[in-house]
């Protein structure tokens, strides 16, 4: 008997996500604009990455808000944030979920939102340009060691911090452009770094 009403509890689960993944897509577009992917079909499909663009002046408790509705999805290996709206504030409700891939792309987060991308657990994937990054952030991202990919665009990052990397077992692929780090201290972490593929560059 247990066993039934746990089945039709996942059942009524399954449906219930369908009409929520609509009713958040209605809330984020209220706010800017969204694209999302989903994972299966049909009425048990449940939305998997997020593209979410923040239009005009906001509130900053509606925008943080949002992220946090984003957060609680089920299956979420993906969320793109791009604009000024988005703040550490809001970064920090995505701490402790198992996305796989993120990107800030323009934020304000700064650079104390990095200590809440290091409690991503499942991280793989970080992009992130300008957003306010300098050495102080980037201390936080190579504490990362999910980390296979790291994409950094128009951020004050230096050599001074460059080999903090040299702790990242699985990092591959590393992509610096508008940054401050020089093509020595990049030899240096790719001595360091054997895996590194040749996508790795530094861009003044």
């Amino acid at each position: 008997m247990r066993r039934l009403a746990l089945t039709c509890l996942l059942l009524l689960a399954g449906h219930a996500s369908a009409q929520d993944n609509e009713a958040l897509l209605g809330k984020l577009k209220k706010l800017g604009d969204v694209f999302v992917t989903y994972h299966g079909k049909g009425e048990k499909r449940t939305i998997s990455s997020v593209d979410f663009r923040i239009t005009g002046d906001r509130k900053a408790e509606d925008v943080i808000a949002a992220v946090r509705d984003i957060a609680q999805l089920p299956r979420l290996q993906s969320v793109l944030l791009l604009g000024p709206a988005f703040t550490a504030d809001a970064v920090k409700e995505l701490a402790g979920t198992k996305i796989q891939t993120l990107t800030l792309f323009n934020t304000n987060a700064g650079d104390h939102a990095f200590v809440s991308v290091g409690k991503m657990p499942a991280l793989r994937t970080l992009a992130v340009t300008g957003s306010g990054l300098t050495d102080q952030g980037f201390r936080e991202i190579a504490k990362i060691r999910t980390l296979q990919s790291l994409q950094i665009d128009d951020a004050r990052v230096t050599d001074a911090v460059i080999m903090d990397l040299a702790g990242a077992p699985y990092l591959q692929r590393l992509v610096l452009t508008n940054t401050d780090v020089t093509p020595e201290a990049l030899a240096r972490l790719r001595t360091a770094l054997p895996q590194l593929s040749s996508g790795d560059r530094t861009l003044r």
